[in-house]
């Protein structure tokens, strides 16, 4: 009966530790730049070629059932929105951004969630600063590595 209490101890523990780490609020320059709360997701990554880090910011817009990503240029101070694109759904699976995550140096990919729907769309910042959408993918638990090279 001790080992099933202090198992159900140590997994209580772990989880209250995996949801404090995953629910960190975005670094204060993000915040900077006027991204509408609620910020759902973010992510550090490279996709505008510069040597400074960008931040990839998904805020939800509950009127319009919509998630806006958002890249965020840290050169600028106040640090600005550089490109935005909206997509369909209410909560964020995952995100990945740039070749840490596998991908391209100028690709996005979001799974989202919207009425027991899920999409997972793969986007590229373009010429222009314009995110654009390159795919999209429908199904059900959608790997992160969906779009990977």
């Amino acid at each position: 009966m001790f080992a099933r209490g202090a198992a159900a101890a140590y997994h209580r523990l772990v989880l209250s530790l995996v949801l404090a780490l995953a629910s960190a609020p975005p670094p204060a320059w993000i915040q900077r730049a006027n991204v509408p709360p609620p910020i759902v997701a973010w992510r550090l990554a490279d996709v505008l070629g510069t040597p400074v880090v960008e931040g990839i910011a998904v805020d939800r817009d509950e009127t319009t059932a919509t998630l806006t990503i958002s890249v965020v240029d840290s050169r600028f101070d106040p640090p600005r929105i550089v490109c935005q694109r909206n997509v369909r759904g209410r909560r964020v699976r995952w995100l990945r951004a740039g070749t840490r995550d596998g991908l391209s140096r100028p690709q996005i990919a979001v799974d989202v969630v919207d009425r027991g729907g899920e999409s997972a769309y793969l986007l590229r910042v373009v010429r222009g600063f314009r995110l654009d959408l390159a795919r999209r993918l429908n199904g059900k638990m959608l790997n992160p590595r969906v779009f990977s090279r």
